[in-house]
């Protein structure tokens, strides 16, 4: 179908559309002024020093998970160029986490050679392993002690989710049954990564993802302390995986929006609403403006990269 104008208009503002319609909705439920006066008496000398951590701590086990997914399943992608990448990456991932994402594998594609379902066949390596530690930090933290209604029902379905994962993984790996539509999903070539994968490979992915979610979860625990509005740490734990997928979903620009609602919906009754919509509001600002001096750095690294790259 064609690139037309409307469609260039709708892939542009709908998503901001969507966005402020679900401020709208939030701000209907908490009044603005209460938001903006929980900013206010927020401690910053601990909110920003844990957020900026928190990135440098994130940005390094990013690069390393996709150093070893790539390098494992297609060629040369070392720890030091994946810092690079994906540091210079978070400009897109401003747009959009996915977006980010994208970029990195049109970085393969053009200066690595690697085409892009080979890198989605190696991604789905990263994609498993990301549902399996999601659904396990959700159920691990809601059973491990009371959190609320809300949160042991998601957990609930995460537990439903992650056996529903493990039975598709089971199905692609075995020769049976034999339906003529199963032996050509078996055969796709973005499935090779999945097919190819060694319990070790899976055992790193996810240990190095299950720490990253896990830091997401003490940012959101500390965030919570610093507008004094502490929260348990399984409310945290559970409420992390949540929050970062409806950040992730490509529905608005930066996860605007969505990722507030996530915070105020999964955490209600843990905190007051004012301090949590007053924080969701801060999280996307912290994680743009903190990232941005890491791809500043890295873009004269990254046009180096790029040119001898190309003179191989």
């Amino acid at each position: 179908m064609a690139n037309t104008p409307m469609k260039r208009w709708i892939g542009t503002f709908v998503p901001w559309i969507v966005a402020l319609a679900i401020l709208y909705f939030l701000f209907r439920r908490v009044p603005i002024d209460e938001a903006f006066d929980a900013m206010q008496h927020a401690n910053l000398l601990l909110l920003l020093p844990a957020s900026f951590a928190a990135i440098l701590f994130w940005w390094l086990l990013d690069a390393k998970n996709m150093s070893y997914v790539f390098m494992r399943f297609n060629q040369v992608f070392p720890y030091r160029e994946a810092l690079a990448v994906r540091a210079v990456s978070y400009l897109l991932a401003a747009i959009n986490w996915n977006v980010g994402t994208g970029g990195i594998l049109l970085y393969l594609k053009r200066f690595r050679k690697v085409g892009l379902v080979d890198s989605m066949s190696a991604l789905s390596v990263y994609y498993f392993a990301d549902v399996c530690v999601l659904c396990l930090l959700t159920i691990g933290a809601v059973w491990s002690q009371p959190t609320s209604a809300v949160l042991e029902y998601t957990a609930d379905a995460a537990l439903i989710i992650l056996l529903l994962t493990f039975g598709a993984y089971g199905l692609l790996l075995a020769a049976w049954p034999r339906w003529s539509w199963l032996q050509r999903i078996r055969r796709w070539r973005l499935l090779g990564g999945l097919r190819e994968a060694s319990f070790r490979d899976f055992a790193t992915v996810a240990l190095v993802r299950g720490f990253h979610f896990a830091g997401f979860g003490v940012f959101l625990w500390i965030g919570m302390l610093s507008f004094h509005a502490p929260i348990s740490w399984s409310a945290a734990m559970a409420a992390a995986p949540l929050v970062l997928i409806a950040g992730a979903l490509p529905i608005t620009p930066a996860g605007l929006g969505t990722q507030q609602a996530a915070i105020v919906y999964f955490l209600r009754g843990h905190a007051g609403a004012a301090e949590l919509l007053a924080f969701g509001l801060l999280v996307p600002v912290i994680s743009i403006v903190g990232r941005l001096p890491l791809s500043l750095f890295y873009l004269p690294y990254f046009r180096k990269l790029r040119i001898a790259t190309e003179q191989d």
